[in-house]
C-alpha cells in the first residue's frame, strides 16, 4: 500500500508538471494569438480608414460627375441653340458649290498641316527642355551628394594638408634659425680668427718695426701706449668722480632745504623767508607758499570744529611734519584754552578765563614781532691751488728692463689726479641763499 501511495504521489507530481507546461504553452499561444489579433485589428483599422477615405473620394467624384452632367446638359443646350442658329444662317445664305467645298477643305488641310508643324516644333522644344533639365538635375544630384559625402572628405584632406603645411613651415623656420645660428657662429669664428690673425700680424709687424727703430723712437712708442692706457683710466675715474660730485651736491641741497624748512616751521611766521608781516584780515597773494598762522588752528574756530574747506597753503602745512617748537606751542595753547561747552556751563569761571586769555596773549607775543630778520644758511667754498711739477725732471724708465734710456717725467700721475680731484663737502661752493637772491 505504501508503494502504491508513493507511485500515486509520483504520478501526481508528473501530472502537475505537465499541467504547468501546458499552461505555459497555452499562455505563449495566447500571447501569439493576442499579438495576431492586435495586428489584425490594426490592419482592420487601417482598412477602415482607407475605406473611409475611398468613400469620401467616391462622394467627391459623384458630386463632380453630377456637376459635370449639369454642365454637359447646359453645353448640349448651347450647342443645339448654336446649331439652330447656324441652320437659320445657312438657310438665309446662298448655297455653296463644290469649289467652295474644295477651297474649305484645302484651307482645313493647310490649317491641320500648320498645326502639326507647330506641334512638332513644340515637341522638339519639350525634348530639348527635358534634356537640359536632366543635365541640371544630374549636376544638382552630384553637388548634393558631394555636400553630403565628398565635402567632409575634402575638408578632412584640406585640414590634413594645412597641418602638414604648418609642420613644414615650422620645420623650415627651425632649419632657417639653426642655419642662421650656424652662419652667425661661423662668421663670428671667422671674424675672431681674422682679428686674432690681424692682431698677431700687427704685433709681429710692430715687433719687427720696433726692432729696426732706434731706442728713442721705441721709448716714444712705449710712452704713447702708456698715455693711451692712462687716458682711459683717467676718463673712467673722471666719470666716477663726476657722479659722486653730483650725488654730494644733491645731498647738500636736500639738507639745506630741510634746514630752511625746519627754521621756517620753528619761527611760526605766515609768509616766505623775506621780511613781511600781515594783519589778520589781509589776503595772501601766493597760495603756494608754505604759511602757518595760529589763527588757522582748529582751536580758534567756533566750537572747535574743523573747517570743511582748506586752502592749498593749509593743506601743505598739514602735510609737513611738526617741529619741536610748534608741538610745544600747540600743546601749551590747547592746555590753556578751555572748551566752549565748559564756558557756557560755568559762568563763575570768567575771571579765570580772562586770566588764561591774558596769559595766552603774553605767551603768543613773540609771534607778532613785525618784520622778520631771517637768518639763512650760507655755504662757501675755498679754492685750492694746483701745484705743477717740473717737467724737466728725468727718471729712469722701468717699463722695460732692457732699456736704460732716461726720459722726461710725465707731469700728470694717477695719484696726482686723485689728490687733485678729491672732493669733500666743505670744498663745494653753492649759490648764495641771501634774502636778495631768494627775492630775485
Amino acid at each position: 500500500m505504501a508503494k502504491k501511495g508513493k507511485k500515486k504521489g509520483k504520478g501526481g507530481g508528473k501530472a502537475k508538471k505537465k499541467s504547468g507546461k501546458r499552461e505555459d504553452e497555452m499562455s505563449l499561444k495566447e500571447a501569439i494569438m493576442a499579438f495576431q489579433i492586435q495586428v489584425k485589428e490594426k490592419t482592420s483599422e487601417e482598412l477602415q480608414f482607407e475605406i473611409k477615405g475611398l468613400k469620401e473620394k467616391n462622394k467627391r467624384y459623384q458630386e463632380r460627375n453630377a456637376r459635370l452632367k449639369d454642365e454637359q446638359f447646359i453645353h448640349i443646350k448651347t450647342l443645339l441653340r448654336q446649331a439652330k442658329e447656324q441652320e437659320q444662317e445657312l438657310e438665309q445664305k446662298e448655297v455653296y458649290n463644290s469649289e467652295h467645298v474644295e477651297q474649305a477643305l484645302k484651307e482645313k488641310w493647310d490649317a491641320g498641316r500648320t498645326e502639326e508643324e507647330s506641334l512638332d516644333e513644340l515637341r522638339l522644344k519639350i525634348a530639348r527642355t527635358d534634356q537640359d533639365y536632366g543635365q541640371l538635375r544630374a549636376e544638382v544630384d552630384f553637388w548634393t551628394s558631394y555636400k553630403s559625402f565628398g565635402a567632409d572628405e575634402h575638408k578632412t584632406q584640406i585640414h590634413l594638408l594645412e597641418t602638414e603645411l604648418e609642420d613644414m613651415q615650422t620645420n623650415f623656420d627651425d632649419m632657417c634659425a639653426h642655419l642662421k645660428k650656424q652662419l652667425d657662429a661661423a662668421k663670428m669664428e671667422v671674424k675672431s680668427h681674422m682679428d686674432r690673425c690681424m692682431a698677431e700680424q700687427k704685433y709681429l709687424a710692430s715687433e719687427k718695426a720696433m726692432g729696426k727703430l732706434d731706442p728713442i723712437s721705441v721709448q716714444e712708442v712705449h710712452e704713447n701706449e702708456w698715455l693711451k692706457n692712462e687716458a682711459e683710466i683717467h676718463r673712467a675715474q673722471e666719470q666716477h668722480l663726476r657722479e659722486r660730485l653730483e650725488d654730494l651736491e644733491r645731498e647738500n641741497l636736500e639738507i639745506i632745504s630741510e634746514l630752511l624748512d625746519c627754521r621756517q616751521e620753528d619761527l611760526k611766521i605766515s609768509r616766505n623767508f623775506y621780511m613781511t608781516q600781515f594783519v589778520d584780515n589781509d589776503a595772501l597773494i601766493d597760495e603756494n607758499m608754505a604759511d602757518m598762522d595760529l589763527k588757522q588752528m582748529s582751536v580758534y574756530k567756533d566750537g572747535g570744529s574743523t573747517p570743511d574747506v582748506f586752502t592749498p597753503a593749509q593743506m601743505a602745512i598739514e602735510d609737513r611734519p611738526r617741529s619741536a617748537m610748534q608741538a610745544a606751542v600747540e600743546d601749551k595753547v590747547f592746555s590753556i584754552m578751555p572748551p566752549q561747552e565748559e564756558l557756557d556751563e560755568d559762568e563763575e569761571e570768567e575771571n579765570d578765563e580772562d586770566q588764561d586769555a591774558y596769559n595766552l596773549e603774553k605767551d603768543m607775543e613773540y609771534l607778532h614781532l613785525g618784520p622778520l630778520e631771517v637768518k639763512l644758511l650760507c655755504v662757501t667754498g675755498e679754492k685750492k691751488p694746483i701745484y705743477e711739477m717740473d717737467a724737466r725732471e728725468e727718471i729712469v724708465d722701468g717699463t722695460r728692463p732692457d732699456l736704460t734710456v732716461t726720459r722726461p717725467r710725465w707731469p700728470v700721475q694717477t695719484p696726482m689726479l686723485r689728490a687733485a680731484l678729491e672732493i669733500t663737502p666743505s670744498d663745494v661752493t653753492l649759490p648764495s641763499t641771501s634774502p636778495e637772491s631768494i627775492a630775485a
